[in-house]
């Protein structure tokens, strides 16, 4: 199932304000780089974390960044984790 927008939005309120195009352009961009072989049942939360993260770095998201001197933001730091558990093998062995 491909992440929409309500349901990126249920997930990360925050965002709720945004337009529907900046959302879906930043759905896009997350989906384009969340692998269905790589993230199993789990590409959808791979690609809310990449969209939020995307947002994040816009200026409607100055408040989620971490540091706007490495472009971080709290979002990342999930999408990181939850790749690194999945190339460890974590999420075929819970899900």
């Amino acid at each position: 199932m491909a992440l929409t927008i309500t349901t990126f939005r249920a997930r990360f309120p925050e965002f709720q304000s945004l337009p529907d195009a900046t959302v879906q352009d930043a759905i896009n961009r997350g989906a384009a780089q969340s692998d269905s072989t790589i993230f199993g049942d789990l590409v959808d939360e791979s690609t809310g974390y990449l969209a939020a993260h995307f947002l994040a770095l816009s200026p409607y998201g100055q408040q989620s960044r971490l540091s706007n001197a490495t472009e971080s933001t709290t979002y990342y730091l999930h999408w990181r984790r939850l790749a690194t558990k999945k190339a460890a093998g974590w999420a075929r062995v819970t899900s």
